[in-house]
């Protein structure tokens, strides 16, 4: 097999040559800023006035170099003798040869996605003053990608922690409100206490095993009582960060008070890279069936977001406790211990990651057209922007499963999963989703579309249908929540 490998070396070192392509980027583009902030010329506005359009073409450009690698390894996945693509990294030799798993593709798709959504988000109402954040999307392309090649549990904590800091000053620097950093602070505070946690477990695995690559710990045997506390560790250490219930109230205050924009990225890719770190610790411990506190804790998170998801009148406050319910349902799915749960897991992460993008990307054109996000003042959407209401109406099918989608997917094999383990589990997850969560948040979005105007409309003041960009954006959204089933059937 490995002499296989080697034959498509040249192939396999793509993403390497992406992730240099990506560095020198970086440092011309932080370069260039530098020289044209001094001066105040004509062609140093265009460059300035041009500086998203520039970092926009990088970043489609690495994009295709990625579909190119993807495509390579799709079709040669046969010929080198691997059956999934998902759990070969138990074997973390495959890591020293640039061969990425199946959660390290989702995590840079969604870190491609999400970040061009993000750019073009950020660009409608705060790149007057914020430009300069257009690099960090270009930083965090990096990070990501050496973050999923990292060999060492060290290695996996120090790249993440280089994801979230900058985000601090993402919100920082894209806040509008007072209110918005006061959010930054629960967002520092809590985060950096998951990762304190974290870090805690790290160094008792350096003092007393004296290594964390991961090859080394996989065979290094535990004893009971470490592997539960460990385990434990991780658990909230990362859950934190996902947010795990009833650590989550820091998400819903970011979500509320940051910009639609950095919703996007917190939600959409941000949360996730916490699961997906969280799964490559997992695989360490090797664990075999659930503790039973972990599963205690995410169904009532999930409980608690599927009910509070009634009563909320603020559209962005809404899809934040639907991410809640869902991403406590992801994280739960990574604790069963089961490499079919895992499987149906890192789908699910896929399927959400693009449909939060899809949902706080809305809202974002809500605002523009209202000026608010309450049920109050947001009414007869599909009579005043048909063709937003028709958006809307594609975004409740995906967030409730249609078929051909990638939730349709994750949700049938949760399904399948709970039925075969645990009938009676699989009877309070189906209740919880389906006749508590998405009946609640179907009844929101239905009150915005066909609501009653409280008061007259100005025919004056009404905006535009959706614009060409934001019709790309969400053609781009509901195509990438279909095209990866095609490779899901095919697997």
């Amino acid at each position: 097999m490995f002499s296989n490998i080697k034959n498509f070396a040249p192939f396999l070192k793509l993403q390497q040559y992406n992730n240099n392509f990506l560095c020198i980027s970086l440092v011309l583009l932080f370069s260039v800023l530098l020289v044209v902030q001094k001066y105040n010329t004509s062609q140093t506005n265009f460059i300035l006035n041009n500086f998203k359009n520039i970092v926009l073409f990088l970043y489609t450009i690495s994009f295709v170099v990625f579909l190119f690698y993807f495509f390579i390894l799709f079709n040669f996945k046969n010929f080198l003798f691997i059956k999934s693509l998902v759990f070969y990294n138990y074997n973390y030799t495959y890591l020293y040869l640039n061969l990425l798993d199946t959660s390290s593709i989702i995590i840079i798709y969604l870190c491609y996605i999400v970040g061009f959504v993000c750019l073009l988000t950020l660009g409608d109402r705060f790149w007057t003053n914020n430009y300069q954040l257009s690099i960090l999307f270009i930083y965090f392309l990096i990070i990501i990608n050496v973050l999923v090649s990292s060999h060492s549990l060290f290695e996996l904590f120090v790249y993440y922690e280089l994801l979230l800091l900058p985000s601090i000053l993402f919100v920082h620097k894209s806040g509008y409100t007072k209110k918005s950093q006061q959010a930054n602070v629960y967002f520092f505070l809590w985060t950096q206490f998951g990762s304190l946690l974290v870090l805690s477990g790290v160094l008792y695995i350096v003092a007393h095993v004296g290594n964390t690559s991961f090859s080394f710990l996989k065979n290094f045997n535990f004893t009971k009582l470490e592997t539960y506390c460990l385990y434990l560790i991780f658990f909230f250490g990362f859950g934190i960060k996902v947010p795990l219930w009833p650590f989550h109230f820091w998400l819903i205050k970011v979500h509320v008070e940051a910009p639609s924009g950095f919703s996007i990225f917190l939600s959409g890719f941000l949360v996730k890279s916490a699961v997906f770190c969280f799964y490559k610790i997992i695989l360490l411990f090797s664990i075999q069936s659930f503790y039973i506190l972990p599963v205690i804790l995410c169904i009532c998170g999930m409980m608690d977001a599927s009910i509070k998801l009634w009563i909320q009148v603020d559209i962005k406050k809404l899809i934040a406790y639907a991410t809640v319910q869902e991403m406590n349902a992801i994280y739960l799915l990574f604790n069963f211990g089961d490499s079919w749960a895992i499987n149906v897991g890192l789908i699910f992460l896929l399927a959400h990651g693009i449909l939060s993008t899809l949902m706080f990307f809305l809202v974002e054109c809500l605002y523009k057209r209202f000026y608010s996000r309450s049920l109050y003042k947001i009414y007869g959407v599909a009579q005043l922007y048909p063709n937003l209401g028709i958006s809307i109406w594609g975004m409740l099918i995906l967030f409730l499963g249609f078929p051909g989608t990638l939730k349709f997917y994750a949700e049938v094999q949760l399904c399948m999963f709970l039925l075969y383990n645990d009938i009676f589990l699989c009877f309070i997850i189906i209740f919880i989703f389906i006749f508590i969560g998405s009946v609640g948040f179907a009844k929101v979005w239905f009150s915005a579309l066909y609501g009653q105007p409280q008061q007259t409309i100005n025919p004056q003041n009404i905006k535009l249908d959706l614009t060409s960009e934001e019709f790309l954006i969400v053609s781009l959204l509901f195509f990438s929540s279909i095209f990866p089933c095609f490779f899901l059937y095919l697997l």
